[in-house]
């Protein structure tokens, strides 16, 4: 659990109310289970980040929790996709669905703490920093896709500079003819 990095950052949600949690690390650094313990003492609700576990149907493949693991912590984000329209979800949708519920989830009337946990860091870096998604140009070219996504912008490649020697100079072995 050394390994292990919690982040605590406010969100940058229209109503925002109480902090949020991130918890990210490493596979099998005990990510769920801190998250669940944290939400367990601090009245939480949990928010899965791992963009694997977005899917359906992938329980042993991800390592997703499993109802007794939760221990009655609600999850949110977890299995949501069908892995055969799961192209159609991306870190944008990610991150509007993500603070739709942090809203929800820090409700005035009984607000409870958000926690983010999981290993894919450019989903939870996309809910807590409020730039990060940020482009010079706005499209889009299809129904599927949402009108607001932001396009990286388009820069022409580098020329490549040609080498000043010849690489036949540095010691080297060629594949045995057998196997090629």
């Amino acid at each position: 659990k050394d390994r292990l990095t919690v982040l605590t950052s406010l969100v940058v949600c229209p109503s925002m109310r109480l902090p949020v949690v991130a918890v990210c690390g490493a596979t099998g650094t005990g990510k769920s289970k801190l998250a669940i313990d944290l939400a367990l003492a601090f009245n939480g609700e949990v928010l899965n980040a791992d963009a694997v576990q977005l899917y359906k149907g992938l329980e042993i493949a991800t390592n997703k929790v499993t109802e007794a693991e939760m221990q009655g912590v609600k999850h949110h984000l977890l299995g949501i996709l069908d892995p055969r329209d799961g192209f159609r979800y991306n870190v944008h949708h990610y991150r509007a669905d993500c603070w739709s519920l942090i809203d929800r989830i820090n409700f005035p009337d009984s607000p409870r703490l958000p926690i983010i946990v999981g290993g894919t860091h450019y989903y939870i870096e996309a809910v807590l920093w409020k730039d990060f998604l940020q482009a010079r140009t706005i499209v889009s070219d299809s129904k599927d896709t949402p009108s607001a996504i932001p396009v990286a912008e388009k820069r022409e490649p580098e020329p490549v500079k040609e080498q000043s020697k010849p690489l036949e100079h540095l010691p080297h072995r060629s594949w045995p003819e057998e196997l090629m």
